[in-house]
């Protein structure tokens, strides 16, 4: 089936804040903890997939002073690697409104260097 690349995420738990959910599946899918307080919401809105669903996302930006060499996601099938924002767009990136989203996230760098 090919190798798929993915900005980390998932559904929320039940009464569990969009913040509290993406520090949770950071660390579920690369075994990066960070505090709350470390992450900044960048875009929330809805996206829309390939097969014309719409996904209502919302994506947080942390940055790494040091980005581990390792990474060790709790799912022990999911191997896990950092790419840069312009390698992703010509990464195989499943599910397809991550190109939405990092597209957004390129406009943000854009205008905070511009």
């Amino acid at each position: 089936r090919g190798a798929h690349y993915s900005i980390p995420g998932g559904k929320r738990e039940p009464n569990e804040s969009c913040l509290v959910n993406a520090v949770r599946e950071l660390y579920e899918e690369t075994g990066i903890k960070v505090a709350e307080t470390d992450a900044v919401c960048v875009f929330s809105g809805i996206c829309t997939a390939v097969n014309e669903i719409t996904y209502w996302v919302t994506t947080y930006w942390v940055h790494l002073e040091n980005a581990p060499k390792e990474f060790h996601p709790i799912e022990p099938d999911m191997q896990v690697s950092l790419v840069t924002m312009d390698e992703f767009e010509t990464c195989n990136a499943f599910p397809s409104y991550n190109y939405e989203v990092i597209a957004r996230l390129q406009q943000l760098k854009r205008k905070n260097n511009g």
